[in-house]
C-alpha cells in the first residue's frame, strides 16, 4: 500500500512519542481532524474489494494496537493521549420510579458486557485477513487514523 495512498485515505504517521501518554501525529485541523477526535493506532491492512460490484474499493482491513483521543491540535499535527472510561455506580432508582419502569430498568449500576460469539461459516473460507502484528508498542512511524 503506498504512502500516496494512504494519506489520500485519511491514514496520518505518529512523527513523536512525546512521554509514555503522549504521541504526535502528522494530522490537523487542516487534514479535517478536531480536538477530542478518537484516533486509532493501526497497522494498514489489505484492500478489500467487493467482487459483486465491480471490484469497488471497500476499504482496507486494518488491525488496530489502540485508540487515543486528540488533546491538543494544530493545523498541521495534533498531541494524542490514551483516555480510559469507567462507570461509576449511580445506585437504584427511587421506589415510585422503579414502580413506573420495567424490573429490567431497576439499576443504574447494571454493568453490559458484550461477548464475542463464533459465526456460522464455511471454515475453509477463513483468510486469516488482518496483518501480522510484528511490534504490539506504538512506535515512531507507526499509522494513525481517525476512528469512525
Amino acid at each position: 500500500m503506498s504512502e500516496q495512498y494512504l494519506k489520500e485515505d485519511g491514514y496520518f504517521r505518529i512523527i513523536k512519542i512525546i512521554s509514555s501518554s503522549e504521541i504526535v501525529i502528522n494530522g490537523g485541523t487542516m487534514d479535517g481532524l478536531n480536538e477530542d477526535d478518537d484516533i486509532n493506532i493501526i497497522v494498514p491492512g489489505d484492500i478489500i474489494t467487493d467482487p459483486y460490484d465491480y471490484d469497488k474499493n471497500l476499504g482496507s482491513l486494518d488491525l488496530i494496537k489502540d485508540t487515543l483521543k486528540i488533546k491538543t491540535i494544530t493545523p498541521y499535527y495534533s498531541v494524542c493521549h490514551k483516555v480510559k472510561k469507567r462507570v461509576i455506580k449511580q445506585g437504584y432508582f427511587s421506589q415510585s420510579i422503579a414502580a413506573l419502569s420495567s424490573s429490567s430498568f431497576a439499576s443504574l449500576s447494571d454493568k453490559v458486557v458484550e461477548e464475542e460469539v463464533p459465526l456460522n461459516i464455511i471454515e475453509s473460507e477463513i483468510t486469516n485477513g488482518y496483518p501480522k502484528l510484528d511490534e504490539e508498542r506504538i512506535v515512531i512511524g507507526d499509522y494513525a487514523r481517525k476512528r469512525f
